[in-house]
C-alpha cells in the first residue's frame, strides 16, 4: 500500500479502521500494490456507515490541480 492510502487509513475513524482490517479481502492475492482496492473499500465503508469525511476538498489530485489553476486564472 502506498503512503497516501496508508495516511487515509490512518486518519479514518477507529470503527472504519477495524472494519477494513477485519473484512478487507482482495479478489486476487499476490498483487504488488493494494492501494486502490483499500481506498475503494474504505470509501464504501465510510459512506455506508456515515463516517465519510465532511468538507474539505474531495476528489482526486487532478481535480485539485484543475481547481488551483482555475483559481489562479480567476485572480488575474
Amino acid at each position: 500500500m502506498d503512503d497516501r492510502a496508508f495516511g487515509v487509513l490512518e486518519r479514518a475513524v477507529p470503527a472504519v479502521q477495524a472494519t477494513i482490517l477485519a473484512d478487507f479481502r482482495p479478489r486476487r492475492e499476490g498483487e504488488d500494490d493494494y492501494s486502490a482496492l483499500v481506498m475503494g473499500f474504505l470509501r464504501s465503508i465510510e459512506s455506508r456507515t456515515g463516517n465519510a469525511p465532511r468538507g474539505g476538498r474531495g476528489g482526486n489530485r487532478r481535480d485539485h490541480d484543475r481547481d488551483d489553476s482555475q483559481s489562479a486564472d480567476d485572480s488575474r
